[in-house]
């Protein structure tokens, strides 16, 4: 079975990620991590020393960022220690792997937020069309008035020749949304 079905369609493939998948290693590839849901994914986080604490390497923020949005809404979730920098990592779609601590009840923990509490859905995909296919602004409100949209945009990204620009554009908002929001939640980053 193909781990990523979808890499024959990108040009250029992005850069692989390495996890642990149940003791097993399990490579996906940024931005669109394309997982085996089969356990809950744990990761050892790289730290970095910063001037006030721990850092969390900024690709692993993202990394986390793309898991929590791959699926329905609340079925990954990924948590920061904000103490230690150390990332959970879990799946409604697989048995824990590790023991995940009491979240609920601590502040020292955070739920990393998916793309859409980030402002990264349907907003971003608008703001796109009007300034790099503003001959099509109209189609993809359209497109985006039904179920099935992404895939119907990816098609007339495809068709246009612009693929490779949505995907410069989203993963730069995303960026600039995590930065941001990093920064309102007293998070330092490295990278």
């Amino acid at each position: 079975m193909n781990a990523d079905p979808w890499a024959g369609r990108r040009k250029h493939p992005s850069p692989e990620v390495t996890l642990a998948v149940g003791g097993v290693a399990c490579k996906w590839r940024r931005p669109h991590l394309r997982p085996i849901w089969d356990r809950v994914i744990s990761c050892d986080d790289r730290l970095v020393s910063g001037g006030t604490g721990m850092a969390v390497d900024f690709s692993e923020l993202l990394d986390a960022v793309e898991f929590a949005s791959s699926v329905a809404i609340g079925e990954n979730t990924a948590f920061l220690c904000k103490e230690t920098g150390k990332i959970y990592w879990h799946s409604d779609w697989a048995d824990d792997v590790e023991e995940i601590p009491d979240i609920e009840e601590s502040e020292e923990y955070i739920r990393i937020p998916e793309k859409k509490e980030l402002d990264l859905g349907k907003p971003l995909v608008l703001k796109f069309a009007r300034h790099h296919l503003p001959d099509d602004s109209d189609k993809v409100l359209e497109i985006f008035s039904r179920e099935g949209a992404y895939a119907r945009f990816k098609d007339l990204l495809e068709h246009r020749h612009a693929i490779d620009r949505w995907y410069a554009f989203e993963r730069k908002a995303t960026e600039d949304a995590l930065r941001t929001w990093c920064d309102d939640n007293d998070i330092e980053v490295s990278g």
